[in-house]
């Protein structure tokens, strides 16, 4: 009788611990893609600096053709995502516009880029009327498909039809990165925000480092 109490603890033991590893999988599924964000910003240069950025042509959401030399001189807030994304690219153009009413004199020295990662739907006149509903200063870009893949590449960011889409091939979610970066006047790479980032503490972030390289 005495065996069977045990064996029966023995088993509550053995199904706690399968439980918990599989739970731990589950989470680590879950913040995987978040963690690889960061991971991928820690991947640097000789210099010490991220390996985020670089030459780039794309189309604006005027259908003019721009460059990273058409934004010399000017602070960018990077941010990719999509016209048809449902939550995290609305929510975060709005707080990109809330922080640049909020920078006041520094505003003109920072331009927001949205660049698609969707381009096949993203054309600039789709641009042009999502980007409309934002801050003025917010530019939306869009380009080719290979000129997307590129500029995904050189800032190292994810962004892929979703496999829950049952195969739809108009209606789809794109998974893709949340992060935004801040780039200096010379395109390098200074900061992150994150998705969950406020308003109040990017335009803390924003003005120090202006102010700091006036």
């Amino acid at each position: 009788m005495q065996s069977r109490h045990v064996y029966f603890y023995l088993f509550i033991v053995v199904l706690i611990i399968i439980i918990g590893l599989g739970l731990h999988g589950f989470l680590s599924d879950k913040n995987r893609y978040q963690d690889n964000q960061v991971i991928t910003i820690k991947k640097t240069t000789t210099s010490g600096t991220p390996s985020i950025g670089g030459s780039f042509q794309l189309i604006n959401h005027n259908g003019d053709v721009v460059s990273d030399k058409s934004y010399t001189g000017q602070y960018l807030i990077v941010f990719f995502g999509y016209t048809f994304c449902p939550d995290v690219c609305p929510n975060t153009l709005a707080k990109f516009s809330t922080v640049m009413d909020q920078l006041g004199e520094y505003s003109s020295r920072v331009t927001p880029l949205f660049i698609t990662v969707d381009p096949v739907r993203d054309t600039f006149q789709v641009m042009n009327d999502y980007i409309s509903n934002f801050h003025p200063r917010i530019e939306g870009l869009t380009g080719n498909e290979k000129q997307i893949e590129y500029i995904k590449k050189i800032y190292r960011v994810y962004g892929a039809k979703s496999k829950d889409n049952n195969g739809n091939l108009d209606d789809y979610i794109v998974d893709h990165s949340s992060l935004s970066y801040f780039m200096g006047t010379g395109g390098e790479y200074i900061d992150f925000f994150n998705y969950n980032m406020k308003p109040s503490r990017i335009v803390s972030k924003i003005k120090k480092i202006i102010g700091t390289k006036k």
